[in-house]
Parts: structure tokens; sequence; C-alpha cells
């Protein structure tokens, strides 16, 4: 056999062959991913144009088919085991700004107001303020900022609750932390 058989050797029509069948096996694949995405986006726009469910309906039931379920608001205002006295009474003379508290985080606990009011339970009260500030005093615009603004007034309208509801207002920590755990547990 000549060198330049042996080096064209991998180029036989067997070898052809395989190949054919390799990349005809790849593209039918790459058919097929395409062909299920134009499903999908059919099925979503159909579905939407019919008016039943809003915008992006399948990723918002996929994640509310694995969530867990909501529970009310005040399911934590009634659980006085395992509470120290002073929690106690906290929550006795704070219920419904509590159970305030509570919702709003169940509602935007993915928000940056969340992860502001976050440095409660560092003691930080004055981070804190200073970040829901912040937060009220950016250039936003539409609902968005309207939601945001709201709760950023309720997480603020909370500590000042907690400031003067309790001798102590770096107390308002420990209540803050077991408050939040309880929300995202």
């Amino acid at each position: 056999m000549r060198y330049s058989d042996k080096k064209n050797s991998r180029f036989s029509n067997a070898n052809n062959q395989k190949l054919i069948d390799r990349y005809q096996q790849r593209a039918e694949r790459s058919k097929q991913n395409i062909l299920t995405f134009a499903n999908y986006n059919h099925y979503r726009d159909k579905v939407n144009r019919s008016g039943r469910v809003t915008a992006n309906n399948s990723i918002d039931r996929y994640i509310q088919a694995r969530a867990p379920a909501p529970r009310p608001d005040n399911v934590y205002l009634h659980r006085t085991s395992a509470l120290s006295p002073e929690l106690v009474e906290f929550r006795q003379n704070n219920s419904v700004a509590i159970s305030h508290l509570v919702s709003t985080f169940q509602r935007f606990q993915n928000s940056v107001i969340c992860l502001s009011a976050g440095y409660l339970h560092l003691g930080t009260r004055a981070a804190a303020l200073s970040n829901l500030t912040r937060e009220l005093s950016r250039n936003h615009s539409g609902v968005q900022y309207s939601a945001r603004k709201s709760a950023a007034l309720n997480c603020l309208r909370m500590m000042q609750c907690a400031g003067s509801a309790l001798p102590d207002p770096t107390f308002f920590s420990p209540a803050f932390l077991y408050y939040a755990i309880a929300t995202f547990s």
C-alpha cells in the first residue's frame, strides 16, 4: 500500500458512511429540539391569547407546582412555645405589625428590600434604614417601583413599631430574625 493510500484510508467509503450517519443523527436530534421549542412557544402563545393565564404562564405554573403551599400571614402569631417572655410580649404588643411584616416578606422575599432589611438580624438598624431609604430614592418607574416603595415603607413602619414598643431598640434583631426564619423556612 502506498503512503498516500495509508494516509487517506480514514476517508474510505465505510468511514464516510459512518460520518454521514453520525451527522444525520445529529441533525435529526437538532430538528427534534427545534420542533419541541416551536411547539412549546406555539402552545404558550395560544394559551396567552386565550386570556386564561398571564404571560410566562408555563414558567409560573412550573414554579407554583413545586413551591410550598402558602400559609396564613398570622400562622406564627399563635406559636408561643419555645419563645422567650420578651418575645411573647413583643408579639402581643405588635401583632398587627408582625402580621404585616410577615405578609410583606412573603410577597417580596426575592427583592432587594428584603435583602436590605436582612441587615436587621445583625443589629445594624442604621444600615437597614439607609439601604431602604436608598431603595426609595432610586429612579424607578411603573408598577415595580410602586410595589417596592410600599414594601419599603411597610418595613420602615415595622422597625419604628418595634423600636417604640421595646425598651432596647436592638432587641428587634432577634425578633426580626425569628420571624424571618419562620417566613423563609
